[in-house]
């Protein structure tokens, strides 16, 4: 509630973020509409129409989507179930990375020291808009699971640690894709660090975990996989602007209260990647001699992910987008940050526990603890976020829509195919929820190419061949918003030129916040 203030007082009416908020709003109250209605077609959100499988155009954020379905189910205010989902992975992430650290080091102040940097590193603030980046809480647990089948030799620490892997990716794609890579360069240091005797009974485990996770992820990958032929690749150039440079590993967020006003302009949005200095120094002690294999291999993880992070700045990614073929669909290697932060606060919990054991008197160890603490909210803390008030009533021509047989709907204005940054569409989609309409609009990590061709065709809007391409996409019921248009008369002349057509039919005007909205039906 503190590192977010002042979210927590206004839980139900306003989101951090605008745009990436209103379209996890949008997944979550789609899948627990459409789930129990219709649960083949769940793929299928009412966005793009008639595109298919359009809920796969960004991550479904699937598991804490469904943990969600049932604030849904019984009527709870759209906004307040995104906030506490939103929050919950905030904590849920700090609370797995304190118990994986403690069971490491057998320290308390070790597990909360981790637990916080894990939680509210300054990376954590810079993607606070996005829902599934937040849900980071899988990685951790997986982690813990290995430890124990290692240790134990176990299979059902095996299967654990597989649920824990499919569990991240049902997350958060980005993280299970990252974290699946990770595993495969700290893996066999931590398999190295295991005794002798417990390594062939873990492998057992581990190829049980392995089934699992498959059993799980492949039946999830199917619908990306298959919009990856409507949708493309990501192209180098945007991979290239979301790479990290070295600035970026000492910017950190405007709003950061103590390294804000300095470093706020070093790096740019999404590729923030600064830890705070405590960690990184604390971690430096858990990395001096003695060695041990395991905080080895967290530490080439630290390496790995830093590196992975660079993107197309460095040389490891190009290779993973080149030959791994989930990468072909991620936009943002920095978002490696988050690996990143693991590692660190894995290695900073061994150098909290090193600095306990220094202490002589349990008076000092409590201090230390405290103090190490202390110095994480100093740097981690936030000015008051900016808040977007989000309405829990939608205007009243989306409850006349919600009264209406089915429908195709389009509402204007639009962006153009080359500014996509329009953030009308997100609205669009939020308001959809009240009544679930099939709308052409939309707003996601991919656009369709039709969805493109139409924009291009709007842009002479309402001439003959923009409406030929609307009949095209079965359009039915035209909605204008008078607010949205940004030039002063734009609105007015729009309205003018679709009443001297008579193949568009008025239907009625609605008051709303902005100058009010009109429906007309496009005939046939």
């Amino acid at each position: 509630m503190a590192l977010t203030w002042p979210q927590a007082t206004h839980m139900a009416s306003h989101t951090i973020d605008s745009d990436d908020a209103l379209l996890s709003i949008w997944r979550m109250q789609w899948i627990a509409h459409q789930l129990p209605r219709h649960p083949l077609d769940l793929w299928d959100g009412n966005i793009f129409y008639p595109e298919r499988r359009t809920l796969s155009y960004s991550d479904a954020v699937m598991l804490p989507t469904l943990a969600a379905a049932p604030l849904a189910w019984c009527g709870l205010n759209r906004v307040l179930s995104y906030n506490v989902v939103l929050l919950a992975g905030i904590v849920l992430s700090g609370v797995t990375m304190f118990f994986l650290v403690r069971d490491l080091t057998g320290a308390t102040a070790a597990g909360v020291f981790a637990g916080v940097v894990f939680a509210f590193a300054p990376y954590r603030l810079d993607h606070i808009g996005h829902l599934e980046l937040q849900h980071a809480w899988a990685m951790p647990l997986a982690l813990w699971a290995l430890e124990r089948v290692l240790r134990t030799g176990k299979i059902i620490d095996g299967v654990w640690t597989g649920l824990g892997v499919a569990a991240q990716a049902l997350c958060s794609l980005y993280y299970g894709i990252f974290f699946a890579t990770y595993l495969v360069v700290v893996g066999p240091f931590l398999f190295a660090a295991a005794h002798r005797a417990a390594r062939r009974h873990a492998i057992m485990g581990l190829l049980c975990g392995g089934v699992v996770a498959a059993a799980l992820l492949l039946p999830y990958a199917r619908p990306y996989l298959e919009s990856r032929g409507e949708v493309g690749d990501r192209q180098i150039r945007e991979i290239s602007a979301y790479s990290a440079t070295w600035a970026d590993f000492l910017a950190t967020p405007p709003t950061n209260a103590l390294y804000g006003a300095s470093t706020g302009t070093w790096g740019r949005a999404e590729r923030r990647l600064f830890p705070g200095a405590a960690v990184v120094l604390v971690s430096l002690l858990a990395l001096w001699p003695p060695w041990s294999w395991r905080r080895a291999g967290h530490g080439v993880g630290l390496l790995f992910a830093i590196e992975a992070a660079r993107g197309y700045q460095g040389w490891l990614y190009p290779w993973l987008h080149a030959f791994v073929l989930p990468y072909h669909g991620l936009r943002v290697p920095a978002r490696f940050g988050m690996l990143m932060l693991l590692s660190l606060a894995v290695l900073g919990g061994y150098g909290v526990a090193r600095l306990v054991t220094f202490a002589r008197r349990p008076a000092w160890r409590h201090t230390i603890g405290v103090a190490a603490v202390a110095l994480l909210v100093v740097e981690y803390r936030s000015q008051p976020l900016p808040l977007v008030s989000v309405p829990a009533v939608p205007p009243a021509v989306y409850t006349w829509l919600a009264a209406q047989p089915p429908a195709v709907v389009l509402e204007l204005p639009v962006p153009t195919a080359d500014r996509l940054d329009f953030f009308y569409d997100g609205w669009y989609m939020y308001y959809s929820t009240f009544h679930w309409q099939r709308l052409v609009n939309g707003y996601s990590g991919f656009y369709p190419p039709s969805f493109l061709l139409m924009l291009d065709a709007l842009r002479t809007f309402p001439d003959e061949a923009s409406l030929a391409q609307l009949r095209k996409r079965d359009v039915s019921l035209l909605v204008l918003h008078a607010g949205n248009y940004a030039e002063p008369g734009q609105y007015a002349d729009v309205v003018a030129s679709v009443l001297g057509r008579t193949d568009l039919r008025f239907v009625g005007r609605f008051a709303e916040p902005g100058g009010g909205a009109v429906v007309f039906a496009l005939t046939r």
